[in-house]
C-alpha cells in the first residue's frame, strides 16, 4: 500500500489535483495513466491517496462489503519461448557479479504493457511456473517480439 498526502494551493480544484496525482504516480510506476487507480480520501483540498492499483478490477468483498481492486489476467495460454543469458561483469570490482538476462519471445500481435506481471508456465517433464515483470518496451519484429523480463519482486 502506498500512502500519499497532498495539499493543493488555493484555486486548484480537487478533481484537477487528483488527476495530477494519478498522472504523477503513473509516471513513477512506469505505467500508462489509464492502467492506474488510486483510492482517495479527504476533504476539500486535502486529499490522501490510500491505495494504488495497477491493472485492477473493482470487486466488493462479500464479508466486509468493502470495494477493492484485484489483479485480472490480460492474456492466458499464449505460446511463447523464454531465452536465458548469463552476464558477468566486474565493474572494477575484483569479484565478478553474475546476472541473468531473460527475454520473452511471443507473437508480435500481442500487446503486453510495460510493467505488467508475466506468469510463464514451462511444461517439460517437470512443470515450472515463474513470475516475471515486464521491464521495458518490446522489440517488435515481423514474426515475433522480444520483451525483457525481470523476476517479479512485488508491486511498487
Amino acid at each position: 500500500m502506498i500512502k500519499i498526502m497532498l495539499a493543493c494551493s488555493a484555486g486548484m480544484s480537487t478533481s484537477l489535483l487528483v488527476t495530477r496525482m494519478e498522472k504523477a504516480a503513473a509516471k513513477v510506476l512506469g505505467v500508462e495513466h489509464d492502467r492506474l487507480r488510486i483510492n482517495f480520501a479527504g476533504l476539500n483540498h486535502m486529499v490522501f491517496g490510500t491505495d494504488v492499483f495497477v491493472d485492477g478490477e473493482k470487486v466488493t468483498d462479500p464479508d466486509t462489503k468493502l470495494t477493492d481492486f484485484v489483479e485480472k489476467p490480460l492474456l492466458e495460454n499464449q505460446p511463447c519461448k523464454l531465452s536465458f543469458q548469463t552476464l558477468a561483469s566486474t565493474d572494477g570490482d575484483p569479484v565478478a557479479a553474475v546476472k541473468q538476462s531473460v527475454k520473452l519471445f511471443i507473437s508480435p500481435d500481442i500487446v503486453i504493457p510495460e510493467g505488467c506481471k508475466v506468469i510463464v508456465t514451462r511444461s517439460n517433464t517437470l512443470e515450472r511456473v515463474q513470475t516475471y515483470s515486464c521491464s521495458g518496451v518490446p522489440g517488435v519484429f515481423s514474426n515475433h517480439q522480444e520483451i525483457s523480463l525481470e523476476l517479479f519482486r512485488g508491486w511498487a
